[in-house]
């Protein structure tokens, strides 16, 4: 039988234990295709990140709940279109969500959702699913500008430093940036991750001003580039506690200048990439 896989927040309850009952009632129905949540995958003695990645890879399809934005399931989207899965997105209309910070981040609007307000109605939607074909992915590295970079709202020395220490190895590079383009479409994190030899995720400290859209846009993106196996910088202050997905994927930075020496080992990994 051929399974998938559903990424949700375990926050708030009323949320996940819909979802769950959804589950329940697809897995219960007649349908060739068995659907599994997230937590069947916390193995004891193992990092729970490894057989979420590896159900991810493996999957027909993977669906994610984005009422709530949450930087684990950001992440693991980017990873399953990676792995050129199809990633359906639901939304849970009895909510009030994040509505807002969707508008800001883009990446999910634009990909697409349907709502549904209770257990029946997702599992109606989830079984009346017959297009699985995933977003084309053709790569192609840009060689004269390789890098790819995610950049926050406002420039902050660490940033300052971050960017000046990839021209200073000689790495041209292309942005998303914010102050420019506002949202972030998917299929344009898509396209230019398909050209990158490197991508560099930096994330912001709790309290940075928009904060939470950034980190979200830029997890998402790294989620893509790791699945397609592009070296990622995901880097953060040491006061930033990342989320479970990336935890063991990021550096970390305790002064500023501590980022020189973080992108000279991510510039060789880009030259044995190239």
């Amino acid at each position: 039988m051929k399974t998938s896989f559903f990424a949700y927040p375990v926050l708030p309850q009323d949320i996940a234990g819909t979802i769950r009952s959804a589950i329940s009632k697809h897995n219960g129905s007649n349908s060739a295709m068995r659907l599994e949540p997230w937590e069947i995958n916390d193995i004891s003695g193992i990092p729970i990140t490894n057989p979420i990645f590896q159900k991810i890879a493996s999957a027909e399809y993977v669906a994610a709940d984005i009422t709530y934005l949450n930087e684990n399931v950001a992440f693991e989207v980017g990873f399953a279109i990676g792995n050129r899965k199809r990633c359906l997105l639901y939304r849970n209309n009895s909510f009030e969500g994040d509505k807002e910070l969707t508008n800001l981040v883009g990446v999910f609007d634009t990909l697409g959702y349907e709502e549904y307000s209770n257990s029946e109605q997702l599992c109606e939607i989830l079984l009346g699913r017959t297009d699985f074909d995933p977003i084309p992915i053709t790569r192609q590295i840009n060689h004269k500008a390789p890098v790819y970079i995610l950049e926050p709202s406002r420039r902050t020395d660490a940033f300052g430093i971050l960017v000046s220490r990839v021209k200073k190895a000689r790495w041209m590079y292309r942005s998303f940036n914010p102050s420019e383009d506002v949202r972030l479409a998917a299929m344009d994190a898509v396209r230019h991750i398909c050209q990158s030899a490197g991508v560099i995720a930096p994330l912001l400290s709790e309290g940075t001003i928009g904060q939470r859209e950034h980190n979200i846009r830029a997890l998402f993106a790294a989620g893509i580039s790791s699945a397609l196996e592009i070296p990622t910088l995901i880097l953060h202050p040491i006061d930033y506690n990342p989320p479970t997905d990336v935890r063991d994927l990021t550096k970390r930075f305790r002064h500023p200048d501590d980022i020189r020496d973080i992108v000279q080992e991510f510039s060789l990994s880009i030259t044995e990439y190239t």
